[in-house]
């Protein structure tokens, strides 16, 4: 009976040898199956609670924007932001849930000058302005995740967790940054997140790319505007938060609006927006956060 077992387990062998490649097929798409379930359910488990963090209308929440609108060929006023703003307010639909903020912000691609063993690298970076105690689309500083606090003072700064240990920063460390020709130092204070800068790519990319080849920072709205030398109330953003967290789902957000006009939107639908602003003075797109 053991040597007719050993003559099976030959001939079995045998016949699996012969159809190797369509075993290999097998067992590879059953691997990835598996790697794709684990790492899928893993994804869906850390995602929930970050989606909640980020949607949250809270002190720990970020309270992401409802609606962005970007102006990317010129800079608006502190009096045309309040006009804008106003004129929003003054068309927003009836019946629709209540405006509860519209904000100018100043969002500009710069660089910054890191000083490593070698020399200075010149590295791509992008800045944004918020005010420190504003309540939408500001940093997030998960416990645990996170150091310091927010940028308040014209001359701090608080700098993506993702480039943190890659650039070897820690807190009260002074950087220097730039936008266009100038350069100035601001010490660190913080290290955080921001929801639209979860995925750490640059414009255009599919792909992100190494820890530190892109850095993100955060001032405070008086540090962007000394940063880029513009007066106090300027803006080439306009972020809308919309009263309660409205589902996060993709499946909610539709593609709504289009007009030549440079800054009046005609019409914002419930539950998800995405504004695109064409001709005149206007500026580029922005997306629905809910």
């Amino acid at each position: 009976m053991f040597g007719y077992s050993n003559l099976l387990n030959k001939r079995l062998a045998r016949s699996l040898w012969g159809t190797k490649l369509r075993l290999s097929a097998v067992l590879g798409m059953i691997f990835v199956g598996v790697f794709a379930g684990i790492t899928f359910g893993g994804y869906s488990v850390n995602l929930g609670p970050m989606y909640e963090s980020i949607y949250e209308d809270t002190d720990s929440g970020s309270n992401l924007a409802d609606i962005w609108i970007d102006n990317e060929s010129s800079i608006w006023s502190s009096d045309q932001v309040q006009s804008l703003c106003s004129e929003i307010e003054a068309s927003w639909p009836d019946g629709a849930q209540p405006l509860d903020q519209c904000e100018g912000r100043i969002v500009m691609n710069g660089a910054m000058f890191h000083m490593t063993d070698t020399g200075q690298n010149v590295i791509n970076s992008v800045w944004h302005g918020i005010p420190h105690d504003s309540d939408v689309d500001k940093p997030w500083f998960p416990d645990g995740h996170s150091q310091g606090m927010p940028a308040e003072a014209e001359d701090e700064i608080v700098i993506d967790e993702h480039v943190r240990e890659a650039l070897s920063l820690s807190l009260q460390d002074v950087v220097t940054i730039g936008v266009g020709e100038g350069s100035m130092n601001f010490t660190i204070v913080g290290f955080a997140y921001h929801q639209l800068h979860i995925y750490m790519a640059p414009e255009g990319s599919l792909l992100p790319p190494e820890s530190g080849e892109v850095v993100v920072g955060y001032l405070s709205s008086s540090g962007m505007e000394r940063l880029a030398g513009l007066p106090q109330g300027s803006a080439n953003t306009i972020v809308l938060d919309i009263s309660g967290t409205p589902s996060f789902d993709l499946s909610d957000t539709c593609l709504l609006y289009t007009s030549s006009e440079p800054t009046r939107p005609e019409r914002i639908a419930d539950g998800g927006v995405w504004l695109e602003k064409k001709g005149g003075g206007g500026g580029g797109g922005g997306g629905g956060g809910g």
